[in-house]
């Protein structure tokens, strides 16, 4: 399990974990073009395009299957970051009635877009939003996303601009709230797991619960066992 995971999991106890199909590990390919900038080539997104395509894809339909009304959607890249629960516990609560999907990550600030009350804006009519690591989607959209996204011609944040989004009350978070760790100070630089573990105790001022201290103390001092028989 990854330091951002566990992080995450101390912060929301009760987050389900959902694993994903890594598409270079599968070398997932798809035969269908991408056509939006230039029609006229043979281009395929990659295999980790595809496999992110399938992930969230399946991730739809299992909420589809826990029939919650709600659910927040975060890829492994997501960022935690200072006062981020307050603003998306906020975010989430104020959220319009008839919203479908809300972006509370993306990474585009500068897209038009109307305010429709404090931090939250209504994506306007025609334009794109980019960025799927972080999401809340409606129990009732959750059918239109799994209908219109089941090809995987395009990365996943396009595919849902040009077949879902239209068709859906979409919102976002007037400032993105949760950011891509790549993206943090338009940086591409990968933090190690030292310098993660430094961010998040600097931010959160908590200490990670040392996993291989909490094994030692469980093999120092074992369960009693019960033999059961049927």
């Amino acid at each position: 399990m990854s330091l951002r995971i566990r992080w995450l999991k101390q912060l929301i106890p009760n987050v389900g974990l959902f694993q994903g199909i890594n598409g270079n590990t599968w070398q997932i390919a798809t035969k269908h073009k991408y056509q939006v900038d230039n029609p006229t080539t043979d281009y395929t997104i990659s295999p980790g395009n595809v496999s992110l395509c399938m992930n969230h894809w399946r991730v739809w339909q299992h909420a589809m299957l826990c029939g919650n009304p709600h659910t927040l959607v975060l890829e492994d890249d997501f960022d935690l970051k200072h006062g981020m629960l307050p603003a998306l516990y906020s975010f989430i609560n104020n959220l319009p009635a008839d919203y479908d999907l809300a972006f509370c990550g993306h990474l585009n600030n500068k897209t038009p877009k109307k305010e429709v009350s404090l931090g939250i804006s209504k994506l306007e009519g025609g334009h794109h939003i980019y960025g799927t690591h972080a999401y809340l989607v409606s129990n009732k959209a959750l059918q239109m996303l799994i209908d219109t996204c089941d090809i995987a011609w395009a990365p996943i944040d396009i595919l849902l601009n040009f077949k879902a989004i239209p068709k859906l009350n979409t919102y976002l978070s007037t400032t993105s709230i949760i950011d891509q760790e790549s993206q943090r100070n338009n940086s591409e630089k990968v933090w190690t797991k030292k310098e993660l573990k430094l961010h998040y105790e600097k931010y959160f001022g908590m200490k990670m619960v040392e996993q291989e201290k909490v094994k030692k103390e469980a093999n120092e001092h074992p369960k009693e066992k019960h033999e059961n028989t049927i």
